[in-house]
């Protein structure tokens, strides 16, 4: 695009004035006019999808901390989406891989999160901190929104929150460019772009991996070989509030 016009983007956005080799002069800044709707469509796909929850995969892993590992280290390297971390009720716990905090890897409650929130504290500080430790150590930062006991969520001395399906509950309520970014659902794209993990890190850690991963509450149905039973599952109770459609299901299951 050169020449004087107007460009008009497809939620009805417009640059109208001089433009050079696809590039807008806005306030004495040069802009990719075609970065720019790369970008937006790549946050519509990360945020939306195509809501086709057969193309979510089903992993089964057995309940251990270096079987788990691998399966979060292929999940992440190989097929470039989060896990999201499910066991069977058999189960007592979850490995501690994905709930401690050491000098490498850390976890937060999405509960103390919302609840922060609710109480005008800052909540983004803890999104923050995790994720730039995970780039810088290479650990596993896991966000949980559920544990052992479900009445563990947010404020000890609370239960379940009533409001849970509303919205200060989605994740898409808590993105922000400086303490949780969108492109963490695309951890290539995450580790690729330095502008984003500049926010995080030093140059030295550029391109290193934030490995990035939810653990949610045991599933409530035995869990058999049947995949789609358990993506109808996990998207029925946790669909509206993470964008499963960039994750892989990790299943913790003693089944052979």
């Amino acid at each position: 695009m050169h020449g004087q016009g107007r460009f008009v983007a497809e939620q009805g956005d417009y640059r109208e004035g001089e433009f050079q080799q696809n590039r807008f002069n806005y306030r004495g800044t040069w802009i990719d006019i075609l970065d720019d709707v790369i970008k937006v469509r790549e946050l519509e796909n990360l945020l939306k999808g195509d809501g086709d929850i057969e193309k979510i995969p089903v992993i089964f892993c057995l309940p251990d901390g270096p079987h788990l590992l691998e399966a979060i280290e292929t999940t992440i390297q190989r097929d470039n989406l989060v896990p999201f971390i499910v066991r069977d009720p058999d189960l007592e716990d979850y490995p501690s891989l994905v709930t401690r905090e050491d000098d490498e890897n850390s976890s937060y409650h999405m509960g103390h999160i919302v609840v922060r929130r609710r109480r005008h504290q800052d909540y983004q500080s803890p999104l923050y901190e995790r994720v730039r430790k995970s780039i810088q150590t290479g650990g596993l930062f896991s966000l949980i929104i559920g544990g052992n006991k479900e009445q563990s969520w947010g404020d000890s001395k609370q239960a379940v929150p009533a409001d849970w399906n509303v919205e200060q509950w989605h994740l898409d309520s808590y993105f922000d460019r400086c303490s949780l970014p969108v492109e963490i659902f695309n951890p290539k794209v995450f580790s690729g772009r330095p502008d984003i993990q500049a926010m995080f890190v030093n140059p030295e850690n550029y391109g290193d991996l934030c490995r990035f991963c939810i653990v949610g509450t045991p599933l409530k149905q035995e869990v058999t070989m049947e995949k789609q039973l358990i993506r109808e599952e996990v998207v029925e109770r946790f669909g509206y509030c993470v964008p499963l459609h960039r994750c892989a299901i990790i299943v913790l299951t003693s089944l052979n």
